[in-house]
C-alpha cells in the first residue's frame, strides 16, 4: 500500500502516482541486483537541500524563496519536479543530487 498526501489538486496527484509508478517498475526491472537498505534514513538538513535548488528565489513553484521550497521537500509537502528551472537543461546534475538526499 501507497499512502500519498499534500496533493495541490487532480493535475499534481496524476504526476505524482505517475512518477511512483515508473520508479517502482524501474526498482521491480532492477530487483535482482538491488541490496536491502535496512539503515533508519535521516532528514536531510535545510541548507543541504538548499545547495542542489537553484537558488534564484523566482516564485515559479508557488513558494516565495528557495528556502521555503527546500523546507517545503523536507517535509514532503512539494517534490523536486514542482520546481520549473531544476527540469531545465544544465540542472540534471543538481536533480541527481536531490534524488540521492531521498527527495
Amino acid at each position: 500500500m501507497i499512502s500519498i498526501n499534500n496533493l495541490k489538486d487532480r493535475s499534481h496527484a496524476e504526476r505524482v502516482a505517475r512518477m511512483a509508478v515508473e520508479r517502482l517498475n524501474d526498482i521491480w526491472e532492477c530487483r535482482d541486483e538491488i541490496t536491502p537498505d535496512h539503515t533508519t534514513r535521516v532528514p536531510p538538513k535545510l541548507l543541504d537541500v538548499l545547495r542542489h535548488l537553484p537558488r534564484t528565489n523566482c516564485g515559479e513553484c508557488g513558494v516565495s524563496s528557495c528556502m521555503a521550497f527546500a523546507a517545503s521537500l523536507i517535509e514532503g509537502e512539494r517534490c523536486v519536479e514542482d520546481c520549473p528551472p531544476l527540469l531545465e537543461a544544465g540542472m540534471e546534475e543538481k536533480l541527481v543530487e536531490l534524488r540521492e538526499l531521498g527527495l
